[in-house]
């Protein structure tokens, strides 16, 4: 089995950006999007008649709607053009935070309606593939490992966040009576 290597950057906004793949990811920095101006912070309301939790995400409403092919976030970024979400111009898996998300780590600030409401904390994430050699054997295997990496990446990260937790808020499982 070929090696499988990561690539973890950290965009201008905070955002996490994440490259997979056979062959170590060196390529430079090119242009990238530019931060938003506002921070999201979407909330759940409760749905009575419903019973369920809706998501309310008002900022989503600014979010890129069909572009053109020329301006297409989702696409490598090549020398001299538009930029986009990955500002590298060849990749074989790319994994970001979602720059318009309906669930987002730091929510806060539910609004005080006559319903329940609570922030709606979650994380969202765009996974893409990148160019591979046309049909490829290989090609679908690397996509997979890719975003099987990439998930073993969030377990250890929610174990991370468990565990920092219960330094926080210790819990004495053995007082049990």
């Amino acid at each position: 089995m070929l090696p499988f290597h990561k690539r973890h950057e950290r965009k201008e906004d905070g955002r996490q950006l994440s490259i997979y793949g056979t062959r170590v990811h060196t390529l430079p920095w090119q242009n990238s999007l530019p931060p938003l101006r506002f921070q999201p912070s979407p909330h759940l309301r409760w749905h009575p008649f419903r019973q369920e939790w809706v998501c309310y995400a008002a900022h989503r409403q600014e979010r890129t709607f069909k572009p053109p092919a020329a301006y297409c976030p989702f696409c490598p970024t090549q020398k001299n053009s538009f930029p986009t979400e990955i500002p590298f111009s060849d990749f074989e898996v790319a994994v970001f935070d979602n720059r318009f998300p309906a669930f987002h780590l730091k929510a806060q600030n539910a609004p005080e309606l006559s319903i329940q409401t609570t922030p709606a904390i979650g994380q969202c994430e765009i996974s893409v593939r990148g160019k591979f050699e046309a049909f490829s054997a290989n090609y679908q295997q690397r996509a997979e490992r890719g975003f099987d990496t990439r998930s073993q990446d969030h377990w250890s990260d929610y174990l991370l966040a468990c565990l920092q937790q219960l330094k926080k808020r210790p819990i004495d499982l053995l007082s049990v009576e």
